[in-house]
């Protein structure tokens, strides 16, 4: 009896370690798994489980914050800052998340963030207050204020009263609404009508045309950031912050 006890045990602890060695298949558990594996500093392992993640279904700021740091302690500054991008739609308040971005930033050759000027200067200056909110936050805050404006016009249409004691209120209310409303139409051509992109490789050339033969344009470098335009037969068409566009290989730029 007792030999048939510690083979059952046995058996059970070998299911479990081929278990441990696996992806799991459930996303609760795989992404708590690659947590298990990151504190274990196996980072590749890490990344093989948060990746099953992603393939289940999970989209998260924090799924995506916990594979930029593990491709951050694997060298890989071009896959760490694209995942922080994508973490930065989900969660921009994340001051953790903020401070690992810039601080993988700061691996890249060309560090320097370059200020923007003249209507980029103003477009920042307009969607600065917004900055901790995502999409779908500045979508919500839109209609509520929406529904406060219309709320207001119609009480000062059935009861004139309220029409001085509430006029700077229904001001202020149409005013923020305007100014959300901008945010929102700005954000959404960049983050959903624009495709951004990520260099993931050391460096890449990018071509006039997408072949091999076609003469070098410029450079692009690990962890730079791209408008691609387009992607056909293996290229990628992409466009620098500088408005220079050219083609590179489809596996050298990964969309955000």
């Amino acid at each position: 009896m007792k030999r048939t006890l510690v083979l059952l045990v046995l058996l059970i602890s070998a299911a479990f370690a081929v278990y441990a060695d696996e992806p799991v298949k459930d996303e609760n558990r795989s992404f708590y798994t690659g947590n298990v594996y990151y504190e274990k500093k196996d980072y590749a392992k890490a990344l093989e489980n948060y990746r099953a993640a992603l393939d289940m279904g999970i989209e998260s700021g924090s799924l995506y914050y916990n594979m930029g740091n593990a491709y951050l302690k694997m060298g890989k500054i071009g896959y760490a800052i694209l995942s922080y991008e994508k973490a930065m739609r989900l969660i921009p308040h994340d001051g953790d998340l903020k401070s690992n971005r810039i601080y993988a930033r700061a691996f890249l050759p060309d560090a320097s963030v370059a200020r923007p000027s003249g209507l980029g200067f103003i477009v920042a200056l307009v969607k600065h207050p917004f900055e901790g909110l995502n999409l779908n936050a500045v979508a919500i805050m839109a209609i509520a204020l929406y529904l406060i404006s219309v709320a207001l016009a119609i009480l000062f249409l059935v009861t004139p009263f309220f029409v001085r004691r509430l006029r700077v209120l229904f001001v202020l209310a149409v005013f923020a609404l305007l100014w959300t409303g901008v945010v929102f139409a700005v954000r959404y051509y960049e983050e959903e009508v624009l495709k951004k992109g990520v260099v993931v490789v050391k460096s890449a050339e990018a071509r006039y045309e997408p072949v091999e033969s076609s003469t070098a344009y410029y450079k692009i470098h690990e962890g730079n950031e791209v408008t691609v335009l387009g992607t056909r037969d293996g290229w990628r068409h992409i466009r620098r912050s500088d408005g220079k566009a050219a083609w590179t290989s489809e596996d050298a730029v990964e969309e955000i």
